[in-house]
């Protein structure tokens, strides 16, 4: 929840596939993610081990993960470890494991 903009981010929400982004050097693992991108240019991660490949123009059901990020910075007291880096968590779009569309969640904003 951004409570600053009064919005929120789904658990679980259907998106179209707008393009299949290949050949991404930066990923951490490759062989095991499809990224896609969606018509709302949103980027979606897909587990090639446990999904079917997605394909343009597909529609599909995605959920929303948080997703712990490192950030590191200059450290105020060099001899406290814990002030080199802070935890922040991100959210990350994956394509959901069941693309039924009977699932209900009690509160869908939380």
């Amino acid at each position: 929840m951004n409570w600053k903009e009064q919005n929120f981010i789904l658990k679980r929400f259907k998106a179209k596939v707008y393009k299949i982004l290949e050949n991404q050097n930066w990923i951490q693992e490759p062989q095991k993610w499809q990224l896609l991108l969606t018509d709302g240019f949103n980027i979606v991660w897909n587990n090639k081990e446990s999904n079917s490949l997605k394909k343009e123009g597909e529609t599909i059901w995605v959920v929303t993960g948080w997703k712990k990020t490192v950030i590191h910075s200059e450290p105020s007291n060099p001899f406290d470890l814990k002030s080199f880096k802070e935890t922040q968590y991100e959210p990350r779009i994956y394509v959901d494991h069941n693309q039924a569309n009977d699932i209900y969640y009690e509160n869908i904003q939380s």
